[in-house]
């Protein structure tokens, strides 16, 4: 609301100024525009309203589920023995024993023409050079100190 506001008295200034120029190299300015137009501050006010009363009415929706079938769902959801997967194509849902997922993901991960087993833990390494390559950022002054922090 106070964006569209800003925008409304922005654009108004503009008009009115016909020497103004906009920075070209910050994105948005920090001084707060008035403006004595009735007709934008009627219609914000108006608009201010209207959302209020959107916010405030409590949505109106019937849940799409019979009281039975949402009963079903839970008694899904609670089954230790079955997973409920999304599929991989197509929106679908997998219902699969565990058992079944379980022989799955392992069959995934045995087959060596996609997976290698590593020897060692990598993660160590990739935090190495990460360092080294916020490091180097922070001294050729391509960041600050607080991205650096952020960063890491």
């Amino acid at each position: 609301m106070y964006k569209l506001q800003r925008t409304l008295y922005a654009n108004e200034y503009r008009k009115e100024d016909p020497t103004y120029q906009p920075n070209p190299f910050i994105t948005k300015e920090k001084k707060d525009i008035k403006s004595n137009n009735m007709t934008i501050k009627t219609y914000v006010q108006t608009i201010h309203k209207d959302a209020l009363k959107i916010i405030k009415t409590p949505p109106k929706h019937r849940p799409n589920l019979t009281l039975d079938e949402k009963a079903a769902l839970q008694d899904l959801r609670d089954d230790a023995n079955i997973v409920i997967r999304p599929a991989d194509k197509g929106g679908g849902v997998v219902i699969q024993s565990y058992q079944q997922y379980k022989c799955e993901i392992m069959r995934q991960l045995n087959d060596t023409s996609t997976y290698r087993k590593l020897t060692y833990d990598p993660v160590l390494a990739f935090q190495n050079k990460i360092q080294q390559l916020i490091d180097m950022g922070l001294q050729a002054g391509y960041i600050d100190s607080n991205t650096a922090k952020y960063l890491l």
